[in-house]
């Protein structure tokens, strides 16, 4: 009779070494829409529920389909709001292996009362945090309250370097004066057009549709479908993004009440949920945006440079912050121009309004943030992100040698 046994195989890379410290520890709120027309609706993680991760992976089981984890995967087209949320996780991973992570969403503006809930569940253990904002539309407004919420944290001795990137809100240098004084914020107002980053901003001018096709065919409100009815017409494929099949459409038509009816090869197929619809190319068909459209931004690589940076580190740092691959291309959100188009002049309009963008110098290939700037005047102490965070760890340093002795005999 064999002897059984217990064997143990070892491999090497599945663990990333963890940072050392507690400078890394971050925090990453999204204010996002449920989007319940998508088939990945994203949910809601509040701050009381929220914990620490040190990977994307960690939060897969949570609210992540498998399938946004690999590289491989977010090939062709993908139709996920959550990939948004992936995105900015696996980011700040990217530019900070081994850090600490705490994530929340919320649906709802909250004068982003979560920023001191999750600080305060952490017991204060929070040294940055980013803000990733799809609800708010004006940024004078938003700005101050978030400095408010950081002040708070501060005289309850749990300070912490706030990173704000608004992906609704206009954003002007005129608007940029109103929101001055308010040092423990910074405004970051660039994102990537590369790799992730543009396939989710590409994401946006997909049309889903939900649909019910009984018997082979469905029909929708040409309301629903914000296309001219030429492209509409010009529809060959139907993709369910939940099941992500291919279905051929035999044709596509306007009827005599005004509704574009999909039919399918198949006519016995009995499909329900949520469409792409694809032209004789493969590709989705797509509508204009809104005026005011949302952005992706780069809330996560920029937490993930200050994560990643020692407390007096300049995470504009050419030699130690290359942006990399994902931000071969990079944009400002407000204008949509890219960073490499910039003039001496345009930047010159922007250095006064202290936000946070991505920049291209002459002589090197990658690309860096422009400074570490804060809403604060040029001449205050607390100007740059990493005069907040040397002070911080000061007085955290001097607070923990000192609370012993409180109360104690003189």
């Amino acid at each position: 009779m064999p002897l059984h046994k217990i064997k143990f195989t070892k491999t090497a890379g599945s663990l990333e070494p963890a940072s050392s410290g507690g400078d890394h520890v971050s925090g990453l709120v999204f204010y996002a829409s449920p989007r319940k027309e998508s088939c990945w609706p994203v949910p809601e993680i509040k701050p009381r529920e929220a914990y620490p991760v040190r990977s994307l992976e960690e939060l897969s089981g949570v609210f992540l389909s498998p399938r946004f984890l690999g590289e491989e995967k977010f090939q062709g087209e993908d139709f996920s709001p959550t990939a948004a949320v992936a995105y900015h996780v696996r980011e700040f991973f990217r530019m900070s292996p081994g850090a600490v992570l705490w994530v929340c969403i919320l649906h709802k503006p909250d004068g982003f009362r979560a920023v001191e809930e999750l600080q305060t569940q952490t017991g204060g253990a929070i040294r940055q945090i980013a803000v990733h904002d799809e609800l708010s539309d004006d940024i004078a407004t938003a700005v101050p309250l978030l400095n408010q919420a950081a002040v708070r944290l501060d005289r309850q001795s749990m300070p912490l370097s706030v990173i704000y990137s608004p992906c609704r809100a206009p954003f002007s240098t005129e608007l940029a004066r109103l929101v001055k004084d308010s040092h423990c914020v910074s405004l970051s107002v660039g994102q990537s057009r590369s790799g992730y980053a543009k396939r989710l901003l590409d994401d946006e001018r997909v049309v889903k549709l939900k649909a019910r096709f009984s018997n082979g065919k469905a029909e929708a409100a040409l309301g629903q479908i914000p296309l001219e009815e030429k492209q509409l017409l010009s529809a060959v494929k139907a993709y369910s993004c939940r099941g992500e099949q291919f279905h051929e459409l035999e044709k596509t038509e306007i009827n005599a009440q005004k509704k574009a009816v999909f039919t399918l090869k198949d006519k016995s197929a009995q499909l329900s949920g949520y469409f792409a619809f694809l032209d004789k190319k493969g590709q989705p068909l797509r509508k204009k945006l809104p005026e005011i459209s949302l952005n992706v931004g780069c809330a996560g690589t920029l937490l993930g440079a200050v994560s990643a940076a020692g407390v007096n580190e300049n995470i504009g740092w050419v030699n130690r912050f290359n942006l990399g691959k994902e931000f071969e291309e990079a944009e400002l959100m407000h204008s949509h121009q890219m960073v490499d188009a910039l003039s001496r002049g345009d930047r010159l309009k922007l250095e006064p309004c202290r936000v946070i963008y991505p920049v291209k110098y002459t002589g090197s290939k990658g690309t860096f943030f422009n400074d570490s700037h804060t809403l604060a005047e040029p001449e205050n102490d607390l100007s740059c992100i990493e005069n907040n965070r040397t002070i911080h760890k000061a007085i955290r340093g001097v607070r923990a040698n000192l609370l012993p002795q409180l109360n104690g005999p003189l």
